[in-house]
Parts: structure tokens; C-alpha cells; sequence
């Protein structure tokens, strides 16, 4: 199955549980519209200021079919449900942490997908 490398998008919301902990459940279009749960464990350094920290979860499609799956030549073949291993590197800025994120999805068809990200904290 080939799918056209291209931009996406993602709108979520979060929760840290401690210091490191975050959940964060997100609304992605990336390959198809779908939606994933996240957790990551975060270790934070003072000096320089930089989050790091493994990623894993789940991607599951929200939409079947239709014009948002023009990017997949055989969309009918692409599993629905995808597990997610990878890793965040983030710059944290006042309220804001802003981050890149390597994410592996599997098993049996294999994606690697870059995001790039703004954490805002509300409160």
C-alpha cells in the first residue's frame, strides 16, 4: 500500500499525572482521519532547557473511506488500528513547550511519521 508523504494536522488535550506522566488523547489527520491515545514519560533537564522522553499508544481510524483517504492508493487494505512506539524531544518556553516527536506505528504495515507541536499549558 503507498501512501503520498504530505503535511497533517492534530488537536488534543492532555494530563500530567506527576511531573512525567502525560496522557494525551488527540484528534489526527495524518494518514486518515483518526484518533489516538498517547502516554509519555518526560524527563526534564534544567540545563540547557530541553524535555525528552519515550512515546506510546494507539491510533485507531475515526472516518472510513471517503475524500480524506485520497492520499492511500488502496485504502481499503490499510489496517484501522495502529500501535505507536517513539520518542519526544521538547523546548520549553514560559507556557509552552514546543516539541518534535518520532513516531513508529505497527504492526504487520509499518509508518514513520514526524510531528512537530505547541504544549500549551492552560493552567
Amino acid at each position: 500500500i503507498n501512501a503520498e508523504s504530505g503535511v497533517g494536522g492534530f488537536f488534543g488535550a492532555g494530563q500530567y499525572f506527576g511531573r512525567s506522566h502525560v496522557v494525551d488523547l488527540a484528534f489526527e489527520y495524518d494518514i486518515y482521519p483518526s484518533v489516538s491515545l498517547r502516554y509519555r514519560y518526560e524527563f526534564h533537564n534544567e540545563n540547557p532547557q530541553i524535555t525528552i522522553g519515550p512515546v506510546a499508544g494507539i491510533k485507531t481510524r475515526a472516518v472510513e473511506g471517503g475524500p480524506l483517504d485520497d492520499s492511500i492508493d488502496k485504502p481499503g487494505l490499510l489496517r484501522g488500528t495502529f500501535g505507536m512506539l517513539g520518542a519526544i524531544l521538547g523546548f520549553p518556553l514560559g507556557r509552552v513547550l514546543f516539541s518534535l516527536e518520532l513516531v513508529y506505528l505497527f504492526p504487520k504495515q509499518n509508518f514513520l511519521l514526524a510531528n512537530i507541536g505547541a504544549h500549551f499549558f492552560l493552567f
